[in-house]
């Protein structure tokens, strides 16, 4: 089995033995789901020949080693709601190649940058990926589930445990975009705030102050009105830490959270 650059560069480190050792696991999950589509049994999937139109669409399909490809469709099938074709790529996370993975995961967190209510409904599959292998798949569904917390929030919070312990191991991209799905669980859930906020409190406490900001405005639309002051609190006292530019963006923290400051 050869890989080309795109494969190589999407599963970092790993090897040819080990995408061989899945490959069969992975082409039965593909014809699992390519025949639930074809009699109904996931809403919103249809037939294989729409499943190819749209992988043709993604840079793997087309040869590209850029993301532009995969830019390009998240717009349009945005842009026109096609729901259908939104379902093709959704099943493209379970065919039997990483890199059309790897594209596919794209294609959809783009969308919930653009309208995430066209992507809440496979917040089963994105919470899948977080016990994926390739970290590419593991952000991926990480920030999908970003765009998506505060409308599926009853789902992700079934499953907190897991999604927080991704968070914790994971990678930077992981934690930064992890804190915006506890931060969007907590805003619309309130049972998830005694164990959800005291997580996001320890990690603006104690991440790297170059990543402070981000987690800062991550966290900001989950705090209450209980606990915005301890917030406050935590983020003033690393001030001192923090570059100018930095410290800016956590000021504006600060005061949308405390007024008073």
């Amino acid at each position: 089995m050869l890989l080309d650059a795109k494969t190589w560069n999407c599963w970092g480190e790993g090897g040819e033995a080990y995408i061989l050792g899945i490959a069969r696991v992975r082409e039965a999950r593909w014809a699992k789901h390519a025949e639930a589509a074809t009699i109904g049994t996931r809403p919103g999937m249809i037939e294989d020949a729409s499943v190819v139109r749209a992988i043709e669409q993604i840079a793997y399909s087309k040869g590209r080693r850029d993301e532009v490809p995969n830019q390009e469709l998240a717009r349009a099938l945005a842009r026109t709601r096609d729901t259908l074709g939104i379902a093709e790529i959704a099943k493209g996370l379970h065919h039997p190649t990483p890199a059309v993975r790897c594209d596919c995961i794209k294609v959809l967190y783009e969308i919930g940058y653009l309208r995430p209510e066209l992507i809440a409904p496979y917040v089963s599959e994105f919470l899948e990926l977080l016990s994926e292998r390739n970290n590419r798949l593991v952000w991926g569904g990480m920030i999908a589930l970003a765009t998506i917390s505060s409308r599926r929030a009853p789902e992700i919070w079934d499953q907190i445990d897991p999604v927080m312990e991704t968070i914790e191991r994971g990678t930077l991209i992981t934690q930064i975009w992890g804190t915006r799905v506890l931060s969007g669980v907590a805003s619309t859930l309130p049972k998830s705030r005694p164990r959800v906020l005291p997580a996001l409190a320890a990690r603006i406490e104690t991440c790297d102050p170059r990543d402070l900001p981000l987690h800062a405005e991550g966290a900001l639309p989950g705090v209450d009105e209980l606990n915005r002051g301890t917030f406050a609190a935590i983020l003033a006292g690393r001030l001192d830490e923090l570059s100018e530019a930095q410290a800016r963006r956590v000021r504006i923290v600060i005061r949308k959270l405390d007024p008073g400051r």
